[in-house]
């Protein structure tokens, strides 16, 4: 009776991998960059997003009403 070796599973992680190591570059100042801009990019866009959701229904009762 042979005894068959069991297969590696390996178990990723989030400590062990992160989407930083996805942006191929040899200069971690430039990914830091990218990164920070990507942050800000992102939050600008939640904030307008928000302040639509508070314009867009005072817009359109105003038109509905005006008309």
């Amino acid at each position: 009776m042979t005894s068959q070796a069991e297969p590696q599973t390996t178990i990723m992680l989030p400590e062990d991998f992160s989407v930083l190591d996805l942006i191929p570059s040899e200069d971690d100042d430039k990914v830091d960059e990218t990164v920070r801009r990507t942050e800000r990019l992102a939050i600008a866009l939640v904030i307008g997003m928000a302040i639509w959701l508070i314009v867009a229904p005072m817009v359109y009762v105003t038109l509905r009403h005006a008309i």
